[in-house]
Protein backbone atom coordinates (compact mmCIF):
# COMPACT_ATOMS: atom_id res chain seq x y z
CA UNK A 1 0.00 0.00 0.00
CA UNK A 2 1.29 3.46 -0.79
CA UNK A 3 2.87 5.06 2.26
CA UNK A 4 0.74 8.17 1.97
CA UNK A 5 -2.59 6.42 2.32
CA UNK A 6 -1.15 3.90 4.74
CA UNK A 7 -0.24 6.80 7.00
CA UNK A 8 -3.95 7.39 7.66
CA UNK A 9 -4.74 5.66 10.96
CA UNK A 10 -6.39 2.34 10.16
CA UNK A 11 -6.74 3.26 6.50
CA UNK A 12 -5.85 -0.21 5.30
CA UNK A 13 -6.89 -3.68 6.40
CA UNK A 14 -5.39 -6.96 5.25
CA UNK A 15 -7.11 -9.11 2.68
CA UNK A 16 -7.11 -12.30 4.74
CA UNK A 17 -9.78 -14.15 2.85
CA UNK A 18 -9.54 -15.50 -0.67
CA UNK A 19 -13.01 -14.17 -1.54
CA UNK A 20 -15.15 -11.07 -0.97
CA UNK A 21 -18.36 -10.78 -0.01
CA UNK A 22 -36.01 1.60 -28.26
CA UNK A 23 -37.26 3.45 -29.48
CA UNK A 24 -36.58 4.89 -32.95
CA UNK A 25 -37.20 8.47 -34.14
CA UNK A 26 -36.56 7.80 -37.80
CA UNK A 27 -35.72 4.42 -39.37
CA UNK A 28 -31.96 4.04 -39.82
CA UNK A 29 -31.12 7.31 -38.12
CA UNK A 30 -31.65 7.05 -34.39
CA UNK A 31 -31.91 4.11 -32.03
CA UNK A 32 -32.70 3.80 -28.35
CA UNK A 33 -33.37 0.38 -26.95
CA UNK A 34 -33.23 -1.67 -23.82
CA UNK A 35 -30.02 -3.43 -22.89
CA UNK A 36 -29.44 -7.05 -23.86
CA UNK A 37 -29.09 -7.90 -20.15
CA UNK A 38 -32.62 -6.69 -19.49
CA UNK A 39 -31.87 -3.88 -17.05
CA UNK A 40 -34.47 -1.16 -16.63
CA UNK A 41 -33.82 2.55 -17.00
CA UNK A 42 -33.26 4.78 -14.00
CA UNK A 43 -36.19 7.06 -13.19
CA UNK A 44 -36.19 10.60 -14.51
CA UNK A 45 -36.24 11.89 -10.98
CA UNK A 46 -33.19 9.83 -10.07
CA UNK A 47 -31.41 10.95 -13.21
CA UNK A 48 -32.02 14.60 -12.35
CA UNK A 49 -30.65 14.12 -8.87
CA UNK A 50 -27.49 12.48 -10.20
CA UNK A 51 -26.92 15.26 -12.70
CA UNK A 52 -27.48 17.99 -10.14
CA UNK A 53 -23.82 17.84 -9.08
CA UNK A 54 -23.09 14.31 -7.87
CA UNK A 55 -19.65 12.94 -8.73
CA UNK A 56 -17.09 10.41 -7.60
CA UNK A 57 -16.74 12.17 -4.23
CA UNK A 58 -20.45 12.11 -3.45
CA UNK A 59 -20.90 8.54 -4.66
CA UNK A 60 -18.11 7.16 -2.47
CA UNK A 61 -19.14 9.26 0.51
CA UNK A 62 -22.69 7.96 0.18
CA UNK A 63 -21.44 4.37 0.06
CA UNK A 64 -19.21 5.04 3.07
CA UNK A 65 -22.33 6.11 4.97
CA UNK A 66 -24.44 3.14 3.87
CA UNK A 67 -21.81 0.38 3.80
CA UNK A 68 -18.76 1.67 5.71
CA UNK A 69 -17.06 -1.71 6.19
CA UNK A 70 -17.63 -2.98 2.65
CA UNK A 71 -14.41 -3.35 0.64
CA UNK A 72 -13.99 -0.66 -2.01
CA UNK A 73 -10.67 -1.83 -3.44
CA UNK A 74 -8.13 -4.64 -3.14
CA UNK A 75 -4.72 -3.20 -3.88
CA UNK A 76 -1.41 -5.08 -4.54
CA UNK A 77 1.46 -4.21 -2.17
CA UNK A 78 4.11 -6.57 -3.55
CA UNK A 79 5.19 -10.21 -3.22
CA UNK A 80 1.68 -11.44 -3.87
CA UNK A 81 0.20 -9.52 -0.95
CA UNK A 82 -2.92 -7.34 -1.16
CA UNK A 83 -4.55 -4.82 1.13
CA UNK A 84 -8.29 -4.27 1.39
CA UNK A 85 -9.52 -0.68 1.61
CA UNK A 86 -13.04 -0.20 2.95
CA UNK A 87 -15.36 2.63 1.89
CA UNK A 88 -14.97 4.15 5.34
CA UNK A 89 -11.19 4.16 5.01
CA UNK A 90 -11.41 5.46 1.46
CA UNK A 91 -13.46 8.41 2.74
CA UNK A 92 -10.78 8.97 5.38
CA UNK A 93 -8.35 9.06 2.48
CA UNK A 94 -10.41 11.92 1.05
CA UNK A 95 -10.01 13.74 4.38
CA UNK A 96 -6.31 12.98 4.50
CA UNK A 97 -5.52 14.22 1.02
CA UNK A 98 -7.91 17.17 1.19
CA UNK A 99 -6.05 18.40 4.28
CA UNK A 100 -2.65 17.85 2.68
CA UNK A 101 -3.63 19.51 -0.61
CA UNK A 102 -5.18 22.48 1.17
CA UNK A 103 -2.01 23.01 3.23
CA UNK A 104 0.04 22.77 0.04
CA UNK A 105 -1.95 25.61 -1.50
CA UNK A 106 -4.55 23.92 -3.71
CA UNK A 107 -7.54 26.26 -3.97
CA UNK A 108 -10.95 26.17 -5.72
CA UNK A 109 -10.70 26.39 -9.50
CA UNK A 110 -7.04 25.38 -9.59
CA UNK A 111 -6.12 22.86 -12.27
CA UNK A 112 -4.13 19.89 -11.01
CA UNK A 113 -2.47 17.37 -13.31
CA UNK A 114 -2.86 13.91 -11.79
CA UNK A 115 -0.40 11.13 -12.61
CA UNK A 116 -1.02 8.36 -10.09
CA UNK A 117 -1.51 4.65 -10.94
CA UNK A 118 -4.95 3.06 -10.40
CA UNK A 119 -5.62 2.24 -6.78
CA UNK A 120 -6.83 3.83 -3.54
CA UNK A 121 -4.43 6.77 -3.76
CA UNK A 122 -5.77 7.79 -7.17
CA UNK A 123 -9.37 7.51 -5.96
CA UNK A 124 -8.66 9.41 -2.76
CA UNK A 125 -6.76 12.24 -4.48
CA UNK A 126 -9.53 12.56 -7.07
CA UNK A 127 -12.12 12.84 -4.29
CA UNK A 128 -9.98 15.31 -2.34
CA UNK A 129 -9.52 17.58 -5.35
CA UNK A 130 -13.26 17.55 -5.93
CA UNK A 131 -13.91 18.38 -2.29
CA UNK A 132 -11.59 21.38 -2.56
CA UNK A 133 -13.25 22.54 -5.79
CA UNK A 134 -10.09 21.99 -7.86
CA UNK A 135 -10.11 20.56 -11.41
CA UNK A 136 -8.31 17.21 -11.90
CA UNK A 137 -6.52 16.93 -15.24
CA UNK A 138 -6.02 13.24 -16.11
CA UNK A 139 -3.25 12.51 -18.60
CA UNK A 140 -2.36 8.98 -19.59
CA UNK A 141 1.35 8.66 -18.72
CA UNK A 142 1.63 6.09 -21.49
CA UNK A 143 1.35 8.88 -24.07
CA UNK A 144 4.47 9.89 -25.96
CA UNK A 145 6.51 12.41 -23.93
CA UNK A 146 5.97 15.11 -26.55
CA UNK A 147 2.22 14.53 -26.40
CA UNK A 148 2.22 14.84 -22.60
CA UNK A 149 4.23 18.06 -22.82
CA UNK A 150 1.77 19.44 -25.36
CA UNK A 151 -1.21 18.38 -23.24
CA UNK A 152 0.15 20.17 -20.17
CA UNK A 153 0.95 23.27 -22.21
CA UNK A 154 -2.68 23.40 -23.38
CA UNK A 155 -4.38 22.83 -20.03
CA UNK A 156 -1.82 24.88 -18.03
CA UNK A 157 -2.18 23.15 -14.64
CA UNK A 158 -0.78 25.00 -11.65
CA UNK A 159 -0.34 21.80 -9.60
CA UNK A 160 1.29 18.54 -10.63
CA UNK A 161 0.35 15.60 -8.37
CA UNK A 162 2.11 12.35 -9.08
CA UNK A 163 4.27 9.46 -7.99
CA UNK A 164 8.06 9.74 -8.07
CA UNK A 165 8.42 8.39 -11.63
CA UNK A 166 5.99 10.98 -12.97
CA UNK A 167 7.94 13.80 -11.31
CA UNK A 168 11.25 12.52 -12.69
CA UNK A 169 9.74 12.64 -16.18
CA UNK A 170 8.35 16.12 -15.45
CA UNK A 171 11.79 17.45 -14.55
CA UNK A 172 13.72 15.69 -17.30
CA UNK A 173 11.24 16.40 -20.10
CA UNK A 174 10.04 19.84 -19.09
CA UNK A 175 6.41 18.90 -18.53
CA UNK A 176 4.39 21.84 -17.26
CA UNK A 177 7.33 24.20 -17.31
CA UNK A 178 6.13 27.76 -16.88
CA UNK A 179 2.74 26.85 -15.34
CA UNK A 180 3.29 24.24 -12.60
CA UNK A 181 4.08 25.99 -9.33
CA UNK A 182 2.92 23.24 -6.94
CA UNK A 183 4.76 19.94 -7.52
CA UNK A 184 3.20 17.49 -5.04
CA UNK A 185 4.51 13.99 -4.41
CA UNK A 186 2.26 10.98 -3.74
CA UNK A 187 4.05 8.17 -1.93
CA UNK A 188 7.75 7.77 -1.34
CA UNK A 189 10.46 9.77 -3.08
CA UNK A 190 13.06 12.49 -2.54
CA UNK A 191 11.69 15.88 -1.53
CA UNK A 192 13.32 17.68 -4.46
CA UNK A 193 10.74 16.04 -6.74
CA UNK A 194 7.86 17.75 -4.95
CA UNK A 195 6.34 18.45 -1.57
CA UNK A 196 5.48 15.04 -0.02
CA UNK A 197 1.74 15.01 0.67
CA UNK A 198 2.19 12.59 3.57
CA UNK A 199 4.01 15.36 5.45
CA UNK A 200 1.39 18.00 4.70
CA UNK A 201 -1.65 16.33 6.24
CA UNK A 202 -2.29 18.86 9.00
CA UNK A 203 -5.73 18.52 10.51
CA UNK A 204 -8.18 15.98 9.15
CA UNK A 205 -11.75 16.53 8.14
CA UNK A 206 -11.23 19.57 5.93
CA UNK A 207 -14.44 20.37 4.10
CA UNK A 208 -14.09 22.56 1.06
CA UNK A 209 -16.57 23.68 -1.57
CA UNK A 210 -18.14 20.83 -3.51
CA UNK A 211 -17.60 21.59 -7.15
CA UNK A 212 -15.60 24.01 -9.21
CA UNK A 213 -15.59 27.61 -8.07
CA UNK A 214 -15.48 28.78 -11.67
CA UNK A 215 -19.18 28.00 -12.04
CA UNK A 216 -21.65 25.41 -13.29
CA UNK A 217 -20.27 25.44 -16.82
CA UNK A 218 -16.65 25.04 -15.70
CA UNK A 219 -15.20 21.52 -16.01
CA UNK A 220 -15.23 19.19 -13.04
CA UNK A 221 -12.61 17.04 -14.74
CA UNK A 222 -10.42 17.17 -17.84
CA UNK A 223 -9.45 13.80 -19.38
CA UNK A 224 -7.28 13.47 -22.46
CA UNK A 225 -8.09 11.18 -25.35
CA UNK A 226 -5.60 8.43 -26.17
CA UNK A 227 -4.22 10.19 -29.25
CA UNK A 228 -4.43 6.95 -31.26
CA UNK A 229 -5.94 8.79 -34.25
CA UNK A 230 -4.37 12.24 -33.81
CA UNK A 231 -3.04 14.57 -31.11
CA UNK A 232 -4.58 13.88 -27.66
CA UNK A 233 -7.48 16.24 -26.94
CA UNK A 234 -8.70 17.43 -23.51
CA UNK A 235 -12.32 16.34 -23.05
CA UNK A 236 -14.06 18.52 -20.49
CA UNK A 237 -16.53 16.82 -18.10
CA UNK A 238 -18.94 18.20 -15.58
CA UNK A 239 -20.09 16.11 -12.57
CA UNK A 240 -23.29 15.21 -14.38
CA UNK A 241 -21.29 13.65 -17.24
CA UNK A 242 -19.27 11.52 -14.85
CA UNK A 243 -22.19 10.18 -12.87
CA UNK A 244 -24.18 9.48 -16.04
CA UNK A 245 -21.25 7.42 -17.31
CA UNK A 246 -21.00 5.54 -14.00
CA UNK A 247 -24.74 4.88 -14.04
CA UNK A 248 -24.87 3.70 -17.65
CA UNK A 249 -21.86 1.43 -17.07
CA UNK A 250 -23.67 -0.03 -14.07
CA UNK A 251 -26.82 -0.67 -16.07
CA UNK A 252 -24.83 -2.16 -18.90
CA UNK A 253 -22.95 -4.58 -16.67
CA UNK A 254 -25.97 -5.27 -14.42
CA UNK A 255 -23.80 -5.78 -11.33
CA UNK A 256 -25.30 -5.37 -7.84
CA UNK A 257 -23.36 -3.47 -5.13
CA UNK A 258 -20.81 -5.65 -3.41
CA UNK A 259 -19.86 -7.56 -6.56
CA UNK A 260 -16.14 -8.28 -6.71
CA UNK A 261 -14.74 -7.00 -10.01
CA UNK A 262 -11.31 -6.76 -11.62
CA UNK A 263 -10.40 -4.11 -14.18
CA UNK A 264 -7.35 -3.72 -16.40
CA UNK A 265 -8.99 -0.54 -17.75
CA UNK A 266 -8.10 2.34 -15.35
CA UNK A 267 -11.37 4.30 -15.82
CA UNK A 268 -13.39 1.30 -14.66
CA UNK A 269 -11.31 1.03 -11.49
CA UNK A 270 -12.55 4.50 -10.54
CA UNK A 271 -16.07 3.92 -11.83
CA UNK A 272 -16.36 0.56 -10.09
CA UNK A 273 -15.75 2.05 -6.66
CA UNK A 274 -18.38 4.71 -7.34
CA UNK A 275 -20.81 1.96 -8.44
CA UNK A 276 -20.45 0.11 -5.14
CA UNK A 277 -18.27 -2.69 -6.49
CA UNK A 278 -15.31 -4.21 -4.65
CA UNK A 279 -12.58 -3.53 -7.20
CA UNK A 280 -9.47 -5.69 -7.46
CA UNK A 281 -6.60 -3.59 -8.82
CA UNK A 282 -4.49 -6.14 -10.73
CA UNK A 283 -0.73 -6.39 -10.28
CA UNK A 284 0.24 -5.22 -13.77
CA UNK A 285 1.79 -2.37 -15.74
CA UNK A 286 -1.21 -0.26 -16.76
CA UNK A 287 0.92 1.57 -19.33
CA UNK A 288 1.36 -1.68 -21.29
CA UNK A 289 -1.78 -3.81 -20.89
CA UNK A 290 -0.60 -6.23 -23.59
CA UNK A 291 2.24 -7.22 -21.25
CA UNK A 292 -0.11 -8.21 -18.41
CA UNK A 293 0.77 -11.67 -17.07
CA UNK A 294 -2.31 -13.87 -17.69
CA UNK A 295 -1.20 -16.28 -14.96
CA UNK A 296 -1.30 -13.44 -12.42
CA UNK A 297 -4.70 -12.27 -13.66
CA UNK A 298 -6.15 -15.78 -13.50
CA UNK A 299 -4.74 -16.18 -10.01
CA UNK A 300 -6.28 -12.92 -8.84
CA UNK A 301 -9.65 -13.85 -10.32
CA UNK A 302 -9.76 -17.14 -8.40
CA UNK A 303 -8.19 -15.77 -5.22
CA UNK A 304 -10.76 -13.01 -4.77
CA UNK A 305 -13.74 -14.81 -6.32
CA UNK A 306 -13.96 -12.14 -9.02
CA UNK A 307 -17.42 -12.17 -10.56
CA UNK A 308 -16.85 -9.45 -13.18
CA UNK A 309 -13.87 -8.63 -15.39
CA UNK A 310 -13.32 -5.39 -17.33
CA UNK A 311 -10.52 -5.59 -19.92
CA UNK A 312 -9.42 -4.70 -23.44
CA UNK A 313 -9.48 -7.35 -26.19
CA UNK A 314 -5.71 -7.89 -26.16
CA UNK A 315 -5.78 -8.74 -22.43
CA UNK A 316 -8.75 -11.08 -22.92
CA UNK A 317 -6.94 -12.75 -25.82
CA UNK A 318 -3.88 -13.44 -23.64
CA UNK A 319 -6.00 -14.59 -20.71
CA UNK A 320 -8.05 -17.01 -22.81
CA UNK A 321 -4.91 -18.41 -24.47
CA UNK A 322 -3.35 -19.04 -21.07
CA UNK A 323 -6.48 -20.73 -19.73
CA UNK A 324 -6.71 -22.95 -22.81
CA UNK A 325 -3.06 -23.95 -22.55
CA UNK A 326 -3.36 -24.83 -18.85
CA UNK A 327 -6.95 -26.20 -18.96
CA UNK A 328 -8.01 -23.59 -16.43
CA UNK A 329 -11.62 -22.60 -15.80
CA UNK A 330 -12.32 -19.16 -14.34
CA UNK A 331 -15.13 -20.49 -12.15
CA UNK A 332 -16.13 -17.30 -10.25
CA UNK A 333 -16.62 -15.11 -13.35
CA UNK A 334 -20.19 -14.33 -14.35
CA UNK A 335 -19.69 -11.19 -16.49
CA UNK A 336 -16.88 -10.03 -18.78
CA UNK A 337 -16.97 -6.54 -20.26
CA UNK A 338 -14.62 -5.82 -23.18
CA UNK A 339 -13.79 -2.24 -24.15
CA UNK A 340 -11.25 -0.14 -25.99
CA UNK A 341 -11.62 -1.82 -29.39
CA UNK A 342 -13.86 -4.24 -31.27
CA UNK A 343 -13.85 -7.74 -29.82
CA UNK A 344 -13.10 -10.39 -32.43
CA UNK A 345 -15.57 -13.31 -32.44
CA UNK A 346 -12.81 -15.91 -32.23
CA UNK A 347 -11.41 -14.20 -29.11
CA UNK A 348 -14.91 -14.31 -27.65
CA UNK A 349 -15.15 -18.05 -28.43
CA UNK A 350 -11.82 -18.78 -26.74
CA UNK A 351 -12.78 -16.74 -23.70
CA UNK A 352 -16.19 -18.33 -23.30
CA UNK A 353 -14.52 -21.75 -23.33
CA UNK A 354 -12.75 -20.90 -20.05
CA UNK A 355 -15.81 -19.38 -18.35
CA UNK A 356 -18.76 -21.06 -16.63
CA UNK A 357 -21.70 -21.91 -18.90
CA UNK A 358 -23.91 -19.20 -17.39
CA UNK A 359 -21.32 -16.43 -17.87
CA UNK A 360 -22.01 -13.59 -20.28
CA UNK A 361 -19.61 -11.57 -22.40
CA UNK A 362 -20.40 -7.96 -23.33
CA UNK A 363 -18.52 -5.87 -25.88
CA UNK A 364 -18.77 -2.12 -25.24
CA UNK A 365 -18.44 0.74 -27.74
CA UNK A 366 -17.59 4.29 -26.76
CA UNK A 367 -14.90 6.95 -26.57
CA UNK A 368 -13.26 9.24 -24.04
CA UNK A 369 -15.80 11.91 -24.99
CA UNK A 370 -18.78 9.60 -24.51
CA UNK A 371 -18.68 6.29 -22.69
CA UNK A 372 -20.46 3.89 -22.91
CA UNK A 373 -22.50 4.29 -26.10
CA UNK A 374 -23.66 0.80 -27.01
CA UNK A 375 -23.21 -2.81 -25.98
CA UNK A 376 -23.29 -6.18 -27.76
CA UNK A 377 -23.84 -9.51 -26.02
CA UNK A 378 -21.89 -12.61 -27.01
CA UNK A 379 -24.96 -14.40 -28.42
CA UNK A 380 -25.30 -11.65 -31.05
CA UNK A 381 -21.54 -11.37 -31.51
CA UNK A 382 -21.25 -15.06 -32.35
CA UNK A 383 -24.54 -15.22 -34.24
CA UNK A 384 -25.76 -13.22 -37.21
CA UNK A 385 -23.46 -10.29 -36.32
CA UNK A 386 -20.53 -12.55 -37.12
CA UNK A 387 -22.12 -13.46 -40.44
CA UNK A 388 -22.50 -9.77 -41.24
CA UNK A 389 -18.83 -9.14 -40.50
CA UNK A 390 -17.87 -11.93 -42.90
CA UNK A 391 -19.93 -10.19 -45.59
CA UNK A 392 -17.90 -7.00 -45.18
CA UNK A 393 -20.37 -5.01 -43.07
CA UNK A 394 -17.79 -4.11 -40.42
CA UNK A 395 -18.06 -4.90 -36.71
CA UNK A 396 -21.40 -4.85 -34.93
CA UNK A 397 -21.19 -2.83 -31.71
CA UNK A 398 -24.73 -3.51 -30.56
CA UNK A 399 -27.71 -1.49 -29.48
CA UNK A 400 -27.26 2.06 -28.10
CA UNK A 401 -27.90 2.41 -24.38
CA UNK A 402 -31.25 3.95 -23.43
CA UNK A 403 -29.97 7.45 -22.55
CA UNK A 404 -27.92 7.84 -25.73
CA UNK A 405 -29.33 9.42 -28.86
CA UNK A 406 -27.22 7.92 -31.66
CA UNK A 407 -27.68 9.18 -35.22
CA UNK A 408 -25.78 8.81 -38.50
CA UNK A 409 -24.96 11.92 -40.54
CA UNK A 410 -23.32 12.55 -43.89
CA UNK A 411 -19.51 12.51 -43.82
CA UNK A 412 -18.24 16.09 -43.90
CA UNK A 413 -14.78 17.52 -43.32
CA UNK A 414 -15.59 20.90 -41.81
CA UNK A 415 -17.45 22.04 -38.68
CA UNK A 416 -21.23 21.83 -38.36
CA UNK A 417 -22.53 24.54 -36.03
CA UNK A 418 -26.24 23.68 -35.74
CA UNK A 419 -28.13 20.42 -35.99
CA UNK A 420 -30.46 19.94 -38.93
CA UNK A 421 -32.30 16.76 -39.87
CA UNK A 422 -31.08 17.17 -43.45
CA UNK A 423 -27.71 16.01 -42.10
CA UNK A 424 -29.03 12.46 -41.67
CA UNK A 425 -28.15 9.76 -44.17
CA UNK A 426 -30.70 7.41 -45.68
CA UNK A 427 -31.63 4.32 -43.61
CA UNK A 428 -28.85 1.72 -43.76
CA UNK A 429 -26.35 4.08 -45.39
CA UNK A 430 -22.85 4.56 -44.02
CA UNK A 431 -22.08 7.95 -42.48
CA UNK A 432 -20.46 9.46 -39.41
CA UNK A 433 -21.71 8.25 -36.03
CA UNK A 434 -22.93 10.97 -33.64
CA UNK A 435 -24.11 10.70 -30.03
CA UNK A 436 -25.89 12.99 -27.60
CA UNK A 437 -26.72 12.20 -24.00
CA UNK A 438 -25.95 12.91 -20.35
CA UNK A 439 -22.62 11.08 -20.49
CA UNK A 440 -21.32 13.04 -23.48
CA UNK A 441 -18.79 15.83 -22.88
CA UNK A 442 -19.72 19.17 -24.37
CA UNK A 443 -16.33 20.61 -25.34
CA UNK A 444 -12.58 20.24 -25.54
CA UNK A 445 -11.03 22.32 -22.83
CA UNK A 446 -9.37 25.43 -24.25
CA UNK A 447 -9.61 24.17 -27.84
CA UNK A 448 -12.43 26.04 -29.59
CA UNK A 449 -11.29 24.91 -33.03
CA UNK A 450 -11.39 21.20 -32.17
CA UNK A 451 -14.65 21.74 -30.31
CA UNK A 452 -16.18 23.29 -33.44
CA UNK A 453 -15.05 20.31 -35.53
CA UNK A 454 -16.44 17.68 -33.14
CA UNK A 455 -19.56 19.26 -31.60
CA UNK A 456 -22.95 20.24 -33.02
CA UNK A 457 -25.45 22.30 -31.06
CA UNK A 458 -28.95 20.80 -31.09
CA UNK A 459 -31.12 23.11 -29.02
CA UNK A 460 -29.90 22.86 -25.44
CA UNK A 461 -27.90 19.68 -25.97
CA UNK A 462 -24.55 19.04 -27.62
CA UNK A 463 -24.11 16.34 -30.26
CA UNK A 464 -20.67 14.75 -30.41
CA UNK A 465 -19.27 13.63 -33.75
CA UNK A 466 -17.44 10.38 -33.06
CA UNK A 467 -15.18 10.52 -36.09
CA UNK A 468 -16.24 6.91 -36.70
CA UNK A 469 -18.02 5.68 -39.81
CA UNK A 470 -21.00 3.43 -39.24
CA UNK A 471 -24.56 2.46 -40.06
CA UNK A 472 -27.67 0.98 -38.48
CA UNK A 473 -29.11 -2.33 -39.59
CA UNK A 474 -32.81 -3.22 -39.72
CA UNK A 475 -32.68 -4.53 -36.13
CA UNK A 476 -31.46 -1.20 -34.76
CA UNK A 477 -27.93 -2.43 -34.17
CA UNK A 478 -24.99 -0.13 -34.81
CA UNK A 479 -22.16 -1.26 -37.09
CA UNK A 480 -18.68 0.26 -36.82
CA UNK A 481 -16.94 0.55 -40.20
CA UNK A 482 -13.72 2.34 -39.23
CA UNK A 483 -12.44 5.84 -38.58
CA UNK A 484 -13.68 8.42 -41.08
CA UNK A 485 -10.21 9.91 -41.42
CA UNK A 486 -8.69 6.48 -42.16
CA UNK A 487 -10.99 5.39 -44.98
CA UNK A 488 -9.15 4.48 -48.17
CA UNK A 489 -10.19 6.69 -51.07
CA UNK A 490 -9.48 4.89 -54.34
CA UNK A 491 -10.31 5.81 -57.90
CA UNK A 492 -13.27 3.44 -57.71
CA UNK A 493 -14.73 4.59 -54.40
CA UNK A 494 -14.13 4.53 -50.67
CA UNK A 495 -13.18 1.48 -48.63
CA UNK A 496 -13.65 1.52 -44.85
CA UNK A 497 -10.96 -0.16 -42.77
CA UNK A 498 -13.07 -2.24 -40.37
CA UNK A 499 -15.10 -3.76 -43.19
CA UNK A 500 -12.00 -5.32 -44.75
CA UNK A 501 -10.21 -6.12 -41.49
CA UNK A 502 -13.15 -7.99 -39.96
CA UNK A 503 -13.19 -10.24 -43.05
CA UNK A 504 -9.44 -10.87 -43.16
CA UNK A 505 -9.32 -11.62 -39.44
CA UNK A 506 -11.43 -14.74 -40.07
CA UNK A 507 -8.68 -16.36 -42.18
CA UNK A 508 -6.90 -19.20 -40.32
CA UNK A 509 -3.40 -18.15 -39.32
CA UNK A 510 -4.13 -14.40 -39.47
CA UNK A 511 -3.79 -12.87 -35.99
CA UNK A 512 -4.86 -9.35 -36.99
CA UNK A 513 -4.59 -6.97 -39.91
CA UNK A 514 -4.83 -3.32 -40.87
CA UNK A 515 -6.08 -1.75 -44.11
CA UNK A 516 -4.32 1.44 -45.25
CA UNK A 517 -4.14 3.50 -48.41
CA UNK A 518 -0.95 4.64 -50.11
CA UNK A 519 -0.76 7.55 -52.50
CA UNK A 520 -2.91 10.68 -52.84
CA UNK A 521 -6.56 10.64 -51.76
CA UNK A 522 -8.83 9.75 -54.68
CA UNK A 523 -6.27 7.46 -56.28
CA UNK A 524 -5.06 5.53 -53.26
CA UNK A 525 -3.91 1.93 -53.49
CA UNK A 526 -5.60 -0.20 -50.79
CA UNK A 527 -3.02 -2.30 -48.94
CA UNK A 528 -3.86 -4.97 -46.38
CA UNK A 529 -1.09 -5.39 -43.80
CA UNK A 530 -1.27 -8.79 -42.10
CA UNK A 531 0.24 -10.03 -38.86
CA UNK A 532 0.14 -13.81 -38.81
CA UNK A 533 0.27 -16.30 -35.98
CA UNK A 534 3.87 -17.10 -35.08
CA UNK A 535 3.76 -20.65 -36.35
CA UNK A 536 3.08 -19.68 -40.00
CA UNK A 537 6.00 -20.05 -42.40
CA UNK A 538 6.58 -20.38 -46.15
CA UNK A 539 3.70 -22.12 -47.91
CA UNK A 540 1.37 -21.54 -44.97
CA UNK A 541 1.88 -17.77 -45.21
CA UNK A 542 1.34 -17.84 -48.95
CA UNK A 543 -1.90 -19.77 -48.42
CA UNK A 544 -3.05 -17.16 -45.90
CA UNK A 545 -2.55 -14.47 -48.56
CA UNK A 546 -4.39 -16.49 -51.20
CA UNK A 547 -7.31 -17.16 -48.85
CA UNK A 548 -7.48 -13.51 -47.78
CA UNK A 549 -7.55 -12.17 -51.33
CA UNK A 550 -10.15 -14.78 -52.32
CA UNK A 551 -12.46 -13.51 -49.57
CA UNK A 552 -11.97 -9.92 -50.71
CA UNK A 553 -12.79 -10.79 -54.32
CA UNK A 554 -16.09 -12.30 -53.19
CA UNK A 555 -17.31 -9.01 -51.69
CA UNK A 556 -18.00 -6.26 -54.27
CA UNK A 557 -16.95 -3.26 -52.19
CA UNK A 558 -13.72 -4.99 -51.14
CA UNK A 559 -12.79 -6.53 -54.50
CA UNK A 560 -10.29 -3.73 -55.20
CA UNK A 561 -7.98 -4.94 -52.43
CA UNK A 562 -5.26 -6.89 -54.18
CA UNK A 563 -2.12 -5.99 -52.26
CA UNK A 564 -1.11 -7.82 -49.07
CA UNK A 565 1.99 -7.14 -46.96
CA UNK A 566 3.20 -9.16 -44.00
CA UNK A 567 4.00 -7.15 -40.89
CA UNK A 568 6.02 -8.58 -37.97
CA UNK A 569 3.86 -6.86 -35.35
CA UNK A 570 1.23 -4.26 -36.17
CA UNK A 571 1.51 -0.94 -34.30
CA UNK A 572 -1.29 -0.45 -31.79
CA UNK A 573 -2.67 2.31 -29.59
CA UNK A 574 -0.92 3.11 -26.31
CA UNK A 575 -3.92 3.02 -23.99
CA UNK A 576 -5.46 -0.36 -24.81
CA UNK A 577 -2.82 -2.01 -27.05
CA UNK A 578 -5.78 -3.21 -29.17
CA UNK A 579 -6.57 -0.63 -31.86
CA UNK A 580 -4.43 -0.65 -34.99
CA UNK A 581 -2.40 2.54 -35.40
CA UNK A 582 -3.36 3.12 -39.03
CA UNK A 583 -1.38 6.37 -39.61
CA UNK A 584 1.87 4.70 -38.52
CA UNK A 585 1.01 1.60 -40.51
CA UNK A 586 0.33 3.66 -43.65
CA UNK A 587 3.82 5.19 -43.45
CA UNK A 588 5.34 1.72 -43.12
CA UNK A 589 3.32 0.34 -46.05
CA UNK A 590 4.23 3.25 -48.34
CA UNK A 591 7.92 2.79 -47.54
CA UNK A 592 7.65 -0.97 -48.10
CA UNK A 593 5.99 -0.55 -51.49
CA UNK A 594 8.50 2.06 -52.65
CA UNK A 595 11.47 0.08 -51.50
Amino acid sequence: MDAALAACPGAVVSARRSSAAGRRAAPGHQRRARLPCGNSRISRRGRGQLMAGADLLHAVEGLAGDRPEAVAQYHPVGRGRYEAVTYHRLREGFDYYAAALARAGVVPGMRACLMVPPGPDLTAVMGALTRLGAVPVLIDPGLAPAAVRSALAETRPQAFIGVAKAHVARLLLGWGRGTVRLPLLVGAGPAFLGAPLRRLRGTTGISGPSGNAEGREAPGLVAFTSGSTGPPKPASYNPGNLMAQFRMAGHMAGLPPGTVALSTLPPFSLAGSAMGLSMVVPDMNFLRPASADPAVLAGEICRFDVAAVFASPVVLERLSAYCAQHSRLLKPVRTVLSGGASLAPRTAEKLLACLPAQARLLSCYGATESMPISVLGHHDLLGDARCGSRRGWGSCVGVPLPDNNVRIIRIANGPIAEWDYSLLVAPGEIGEITVAGPGTSSAYDGQPQNTALAKIRDGKQIVHRMGDAGRFDEQGRLWFCGRVSQRVRTAHGEVFTEQAEAVANTVPGVRRCGLVGTGPAGTQLPVLCVETERRLRGAQRRKAVTDTLALMQGIPHLAGIKQVLFHPGLPVDIRHNSKINHPALAVWAARKIRG
